[in-house]
């Protein structure tokens, strides 16, 4: 009969702000309020037995506490083997260390753990590595970009005697190596020769900044994947 009615005595419970099993939070007016389901079921528990709650948080933020190499015992685990607290409650859970030390409860809430292991790994091969950063149509894209100028270059080459339009854009003299301008400044190469007028000059700098923004994106994600180690789905 004295275990099922305290009398209203007061019992020291340890507890912190765990949630969502526990919230203990001041308020405004410098009182604590304790909720989620942990709080419940201890209020519950102290209607039950009658017995006032006295909430005691672990000094130095130490929460459940643990025993360390010397012996020392800290956080709330330290309270109640000093009987400074008579119980305390956040999510705890039974481990060797804890029941060597402390006398648990029944369990009163249970969860369902979920492991995935992979099973067989394997490896990117070094081509994989080099075409993993983009998928299949950023490199049709980039293909048929590439292509394209080449065929505007050629056309350009193979017409520039006969154009006066093209000789006033491309400027002069004429450029020897066009092609291959192309994949310097794809690459962020500096060209040998630069042309004079404004609309080429133009040209230029709008390949290059495209090449630039892939080159970033490309360099990155390939970091990404060196770094990471990552593997095909199982």
């Amino acid at each position: 009969q004295k275990v099922t009615d305290l009398q209203s005595c007061y019992l020291n419970v340890a507890v912190w702000n765990t949630p969502p099993y526990f919230s203990y939070l001041k308020r405004v007016d410098g009182y604590y309020e304790i909720s989620y389901f942990e709080a419940e079921l201890l209020e519950v528990l102290s209607d039950k037995l009658n017995f006032s709650l006295n909430l005691q948080e672990p000094p130095n933020n130490e929460q459940r506490g643990k025993v360390l190499s010397d012996g020392t015992i800290t956080g709330a685990m330290k309270m109640l083997h000093d009987h400074t607290a008579d119980l305390s409650l956040g999510s705890f859970r039974y481990t060797l260390e804890r029941s060597n030390l402390l006398t648990a409860a029944l369990p009163y809430y249970q969860t369902y753990q979920v492991y995935g292991i992979l099973t067989t790994t394997q490896l990117y091969t070094s081509l994989e590595i080099l075409l993993y950063p983009y998928d299949k149509l950023t490199w049709i894209c980039l293909f048929l970009s590439v292509q394209l100028s080449f065929i505007i270059t050629f056309i350009i080459d193979y017409f520039y005697g006969k154009s006066l339009l093209i000789q006033i854009a491309i400027g002069s003299p004429r450029i020897r190596t066009p092609s291959m301008n192309i994949i310097r400044l794809f690459m962020g190469q500096p060209l040998i020769q630069i042309p004079e007028p404004h609309f080429s000059r133009f040209i230029i700098i709008f390949w290059h900044l495209y090449g630039l923004l892939l080159r970033t994106a490309y360099q990155s994600l390939l970091f990404q994947l060196l770094k990471l180690n990552l593997y095909h789905e199982p």
